[in-house]
């Protein structure tokens, strides 16, 4: 018995529970599709649930969301991995009306009623780590290496989004009209199904048989097949842990690649090269050559009749691991990023993955921040955040997602304006718009990092308003009709202080924030405030954002203390207080030119970077796990957030235990 038949199985004993109850089965894969197509009786369920094909009509059934199914049906059905029911149950668990079931019969309202950390902290696998995965080498002849998840990671947590990311360049670069309707991702996605079920195709095969579906002239299908080829070798990254462990087993070792794959051999080696992962003399046994696949244990049982002693090493449970056992070779398993991600309580983060942007945000934190397959053993299950490359991962997609709303929130108004970046959280946002404005040639503001603080706009520094004037000026301020103001988050008292201070441009401030907390009480203008998130009191925080904004000023100043005026001379001057912590700023410093660094990254990955969805969901769950219920920070990295106001009078404090614990 197979895997599909084992699990129709399973269905239709199930299934007799319900007999006289309405049924709806959540996904739409090959398991699926093999119930559906073997059923007897077709009006035992009522349609199929999956959010991403939602609205058509798949295997002769309906594809609904959840929650067009909240009055249609009693029971749900997942039909999906162990590893994914968690996922998918958080996503529908507010229907507590609809019995949810697994495939084994267990209700799943009451196998995940516990949100309790023991859950994941109890994980077996959190006890292995390097040493014992050397240990295991140390103990076999050869050594047999999966590929992706393995020794490459795609930085897109969905690599069937690989497919869409194809199509919308094809409909950006290439607008041809033949394609019409052609959804370009379902196809391509069916294909492979299709060949699968029947041989193990070649890339070339599944090509010319989607070819023939889309009727897409040689030239542009070519086209195709080239994109795809770019995005994987873009998507893709080494995870640096096991490239070390493969160096450490060539040198010792006979090493051998295994994948299942419809990539050529030397396609392979191609992406493994650069990567930094060096294969000359290493044999890559792939299945579409072989014709034979893990899966089914056939190329496995090739390899042992060349090889001996065999230990393979790779991250998929099915093909991986239980068929390599089944053919006498021993296995080793190792967790991919998204398995790491389902299996401790960052899974949170797959359950708001809802489209191609989510996707790529997604997998580009977990394929860094999850790198090694013994990311989370040291925490059982948690992150530990030891290093700055690690905190600059949680910032990063807030701050660029910010960016590309501000970006498409000006779009259309920036005509005759400047913006002032107002210090000091505004000095890293200021380098990363221009960063924008100067690779991606756009037409955006002028930018100033402009010297400014409570205590320079109050009534306390007065006498020095006249210079602060004069400095106004310095920038020809007073020529723009528009006067953009960034702040991080605001009340409104700043900004309503420009109009009084600034006699030439009060009038026409506007201000752009991430959010603001009733800002109607200080700011009288609310047509003038553009904000990412919103306006907010302090009783309603709907944000991880809200709570942690703390931390992100700290990272986005300058090395400079709190600006209070300007001499006669125009020179300014600076609060004389000195933290006694210097090494915060270097260390700020360079979590600020990684951030730099991945909105370039960004940019070289996708020339349409700016125009694509700036929703802040993902980022914002990103940026909430900080908290102490998803990862432990080292006292190193605590010590980066202090901060002290002579505004407020505020001595120095620990931002991070403040909030994220």
């Amino acid at each position: 018995m197979n895997e599909q038949e084992f699990i129709f199985d399973k269905f239709c004993k199930l299934s007799e529970r319900f007999n006289d109850k309405r049924i709806a089965l959540y996904g739409v894969g090959q398991n699926t599709k093999y119930i559906t197509e073997h059923l007897d009786d077709k009006d035992s369920i009522i349609g199929l649930i999956d959010e991403k094909q939602a609205g058509q009509k798949m295997y002769g059934y309906y594809v609904f969301t959840a929650e067009e199914v909240a009055d249609k049906v009693d029971v749900i059905i997942i039909i999906a991995r162990t590893l994914y029911l968690r996922l998918i149950y958080h996503r529908i668990k507010h229907l507590r009306n609809i019995e949810i079931y697994n495939i084994d019969g267990d209700n799943l309202h009451e196998v995940f009623s516990e949100n309790d950390y023991s859950i994941f902290k109890n994980n077996p696998y959190w006890q292995q780590g390097e040493a014992s995965l050397k240990l295991e080498i140390d103990k076999h002849d050869t050594i047999s290496f999966d590929l992706f998840d393995t020794l490459l990671t795609r930085t897109i947590m969905r690599p069937t989004d690989v497919f869409e990311l194809v199509e919308m360049a094809y409909l950006d670069n290439i607008k041809n009209k033949v394609m019409g309707g052609v959804d370009y991702s379902k196809y391509r996605i069916e294909v492979e199904h299709e060949l699968n079920a029947i041989t193990v195709p070649t890339f070339i095969e599944i090509y010319e048989k989607l070819g023939d579906i889309l009727g897409l002239p040689e030239e542009e299908m070519a086209w195709l097949a080239k994109k795809e080829q770019e995005f994987e070798k873009k998507l893709l990254v080494p995870r640096t842990c096991m490239v070390e462990l493969f160096k450490y087993a060539s040198a010792r070792k006979t090493v051998i690649i295994l994948s299942d794959m419809y990539f050529c051999s030397d396609f392979l080696r191609e992406l493994l090269e650069e990567n930094g992962i060096h294969t000359e003399n290493i044999p890559i046994f792939v299945s579409c050559e072989q014709r034979a696949t893990k899966e089914s244990g056939k190329l496995f049982k090739m390899i042992k009749q060349r090889y001996n002693n065999i230990l393979h090493i790779g991250d998929n449970p099915k093909s991986d691991i239980l068929s390599a056992k089944a053919n006498g070779i021993d296995a080793y398993y190792i967790m991919s990023p998204v398995d790491m991600l389902l299996a401790s309580p960052l899974f949170i983060l797959a359950s708001g993955v809802n489209t191609v942007e989510d996707s790529l945000t997604a997998g580009r934190f977990i394929s860094r921040v999850l790198n090694s397959p013994f990311a989370l053993c040291k925490g059982k299950g948690k992150v530990t955040i030891d290093n700055m490359d690690i905190v600059a991962e949680y910032f990063a997609p807030i701050m660029l997602n910010f960016l590309r709303w501000l970006i498409q929130a000006i779009g259309s108004i920036y005509k005759d304006a400047v913006i002032l970046f107002l210090a000091r959280d505004g000095y890293l946002m200021k380098q990363l718009f221009d960063v924008v404005k100067n690779n991606c040639m756009l037409d955006l503001p002028f930018s100033v990092y402009f010297l400014t603080s409570r205590d320079a706009l109050s009534e306390r520094y007065a006498a020095w308003h006249e210079q602060y004037n004069r400095y106004w000026d310095t920038f020809n301020l007073s020529a723009y009709k528009r006067v953009f103001v960034y702040e991080t988050e605001t009340k409104g008292t700043s900004i309503a202080k420009f109009g009084e201070v600034f006699k030439h441009g009060g009038d026409r401030v506007e201000l752009i924030c991430f959010n603001t907390f009733n800002i109607s009480d200080t700011f009288p203008f609310p047509d003038r405030v553009h904000s990412y998130l919103g306006d907010f009191s302090f009783y309603h925080l709907p944000y991880a954002f809200l709570k942690y904004y703390e931390l992100l000023e700290t990272l986005s100043a300058p090395e400079q203390t709190q600006f209070l005026y300007f001499d006669n001379e125009l020179c300014p001057v600076f609060v004389d207080k000195h933290l006694e912590n210097r090494k915060q700023w270097e260390k700020i410093t360079y979590i600020q030119q990684r951030v730099i660094q991945s909105l370039k990254d960004a940019i070289t990955f996708d020339d349409m970077w700016y125009k694509r969805d700036f929703r802040a969901g993902v980022p914002d769950t990103i940026l909430g796990m900080i908290s102490s219920e998803f990862a432990q920070a080292t006292d190193e990295i605590k010590s980066i957030f202090i901060f002290e106001s002579h505004y407020e009078n505020v001595e120095q404090t620990n931002w991070w235990d403040r909030v994220a614990t």
